[in-house]
């Protein structure tokens, strides 16, 4: 039936076409364009969670609520503008908006910004890289978190020249981890290309998790 309607003259739908065309249209507006992407790629419950609720609109309720809160407070500005003598006898003045402004546009706004980096967290999955000196069980956490033998352990130091990279889901949401070469003072040529990848693992993950081991003396190394 589908090779029979091509052939008449019909054509496969380009990716994203129908989320396009509604955004055209108005019936989505782009935050909710964004989310059907996110609702797609989602690898987590919360990051799906997240990204419904946004396809459904919350996020744009909110900033038209303070797109009409504003537009009102322009009005009333504009007003006092025009008529400052009547209303400030009336108890309105340029003090009383300023605060209006404060507290029902800026402040949410802010809080609105502030939630970005919480968002991103559970759409992208947090990044957690393990660091410390060789032999102190980074692999060995790897393996026990994702629950399956990803990283070779044995009882000489330096086994892992390079960064092991996987991911797992904590309380629904997703938490990409990586075990990392051990950092030492006298590395071979490997080791030091190694920990030259760890530590820019380190400069670009959400959570850097040091280990040390208590059975012995911490050290400089440590």
């Amino acid at each position: 039936i589908l090779e029979l309607a091509l052939q008449s003259g019909s054509r496969l739908a380009e990716p994203g076409e129908f989320t396009r065309r509604a955004f055209l249209s108005g019936r989505i507006d782009l935050s909710q364009a964004e989310a059907v992407l996110d609702i797609i790629h989602s690898r987590s419950e919360q990051g799906l969670l997240l990204a419904g609720r946004q396809l459904h609109g919350d996020y744009s309720k909110k900033i038209l609520e303070l797109r009409n809160r504003l537009l009102e407070l322009h009005a009333e500005r504009e007003a006092f503008i025009d008529f400052s003598d009547e209303l400030s006898e009336e108890g309105d003045d340029a003090p009383s908006l300023l605060r209006s402004l404060q507290e029902e546009f800026i402040q949410p706004l802010q809080e609105m910004a502030s939630s970005y980096e919480s968002g991103k967290l559970l759409r992208e999955g947090l990044t957690l890289v393990l660091v410390g000196k060789p032999n102190v069980g980074k692999s060995s956490l790897l393996n026990a978190l994702l629950r399956k033998q990803r990283a070779i352990v044995t009882p000489s130091p330096g086994t892992t020249r390079d960064v092991i990279e996987d991911s797992f889901l904590l309380s629904g949401a997703l938490v990409r981890i990586l075990d990392t070469a051990g950092i030492r003072a006298k590395p071979d040529e490997i080791e030091s290309l190694g920990i030259e990848r760890t530590i820019s693992s380190v400069a670009d993950a959400d959570v850097a998790l040091w280990l040390i081991d208590r059975s012995r003396p911490v050290s400089d190394e440590d």
